[in-house]
């Protein structure tokens, strides 16, 4: 196995804006990149579960139907709970260290993180992604004025870094804004990479990735939109 799509999993509940369901968005995340499996070149979608019920995972699978076949799913057996405030999100913290762990002895060369809820619409930065070879690359919310924590590439060239910011674990990082603090070693501000879903702005030709997107808005991938 050479590359990897990677995303935190949590299949429980209503999605962050009540429209839709924690198993909807999943489903749409893995129906998605299943589709594109080769213009974005990975093996395998590792999904890093917060402790969902069995019954939740069952309806992923039914939901995705052959599709997973793509997809390998570590469900932590102990969940891990936000108290709503912005910065505590210890499941996400935990699944960016449980995928460090992985890495370990692996044969993995490359991982391609993109959270369930972000969506890449352009054919260019679908190549770029697939094409990088080096280091730990971010993309730029012009929103915010910060690193794009939901979106990276991380080569093989790189893993000691991931490995060594989390030498003490991954708690003392929970409250802590992983925008700022997670090492990347570049920064690309070349693509229109934003969180267009919290205004609900509906996707584009302009758009090259859709981060926080609702899940009852369609995603459409501009195939060969340079």
């Amino acid at each position: 196995m050479k590359t990897i799509l990677t995303s935190a999993c949590f299949l429980d509940g209503l999605d962050k804006d009540g429209r839709g369901t924690r198993v909807a968005r999943n489903i749409k995340y893995i129906n998605y990149y299943s589709k594109l499996k080769e213009q974005l070149g990975f093996d395998k979608i590792w999904l890093i579960d917060n402790a969902s019920s069995g019954e939740n995972i069952k309806a992923l699978r039914d939901g995705i139907g052959d599709n997973y076949k793509n997809v390998q799913l570590f469900r932590c057996e102990k969940r891990l709970k936000s108290s709503g405030h912005v910065l505590d999100y210890p499941y996400c913290w935990r699944a960016l260290w449980t995928i460090n762990e992985m890495l370990i002895n692996s044969y993995v060369q490359k991982v391609i993180h993109i959270d369930s809820d972000g969506f890449v619409l352009s054919q260019r930065l679908m190549d770029h992604l697939r094409n990088t070879k080096t280091g730990w690359e971010t993309f730029w919310v012009e929103r915010y004025g910060f690193p794009e924590a939901s979106l990276w590439t991380l080569n093989r060239d790189s893993f000691s870094i991931l490995n060594n910011f989390f030498a003490h674990g991954w708690a003392s990082y929970n409250g802590k804004l992983m925008e700022v603090e997670l090492p990347f070693t570049k920064v690309n501000k070349e693509f229109v990479t934003d969180r267009f879903g919290e205004d609900r702005t509906m996707p584009n030709e302009s758009i090259d990735y859709y981060g926080q997107c609702p899940v009852d808005i369609p995603m459409k991938f501009y195939e060969g939109i340079k």
